[in-house]
């Protein structure tokens, strides 16, 4: 992975962990947050394979952990990201363009990252299986439709990054 490659996924990482706690975390939704960093963990996971979505997903998972307010146990959310950088990076495929593969890899990771994060308060009895699964959903189709816009704009700005203007623009 090139340097500015890397420079870049840092920034969309921090981008959108700033906008999920600063913007998002405010508004009222129904049944889970939309979560931006997931979904540029995917983007990630997509452009780089499994590999790439691991590391990915750990520094992202971390960067959430360490974020306020971090409500569970400090490196849970790193090893539910990792998992899920995984599970999307198993749908990298160079230079194939497909409106179905971003929206079931989002939905994949959505769904690893979700059940990780939801054994600890289901496991204390803290929140009940309808609870968890009606969060497991929302979260699903959150990262369904968010993928759906994340994902391309990623791709487009590692396209522009990399060097190649002319085949940015063909999404």
């Amino acid at each position: 992975m090139s340097a500015p490659r890397i420079v870049l996924a840092a920034g969309l990482v921090v981008l959108a962990q700033l906008l999920n706690v600063c913007v998002l975390a405010r508004w009222s939704w129904p049944g889970a947050t939309p979560d931006l960093t997931l979904l540029v963990v995917v983007a990630l996971a997509l452009l780089g394979g499994p590999a790439s979505g691991v590391v990915a997903g750990l520094s992202a998972g971390l960067l959430v952990d360490l974020t306020p307010p971090g409500a569970g146990p400090l490196g849970l959310t790193a090893v539910a990201y990792a998992l899920a950088g995984a599970v999307a990076g198993r749908w990298h495929r160079p230079g194939e363009r497909s409106l179905l593969l971003p929206v079931t890899a989002a939905a994949a990771a959505a769904l690893v990252a979700s059940a990780v994060q939801a054994l600890i308060p289901l496991l204390s009895g803290r929140e009940s299986i309808g609870s968890t699964l009606t969060g497991l959903g929302a979260s699903v189709l959150y990262a369904v439709l968010g993928a759906l816009v994340v994902v391309p704009v990623v791709v487009l700005l590692d396209r522009l990054v990399e060097g190649d203007p002319a085949e940015a623009v063909r999404l």
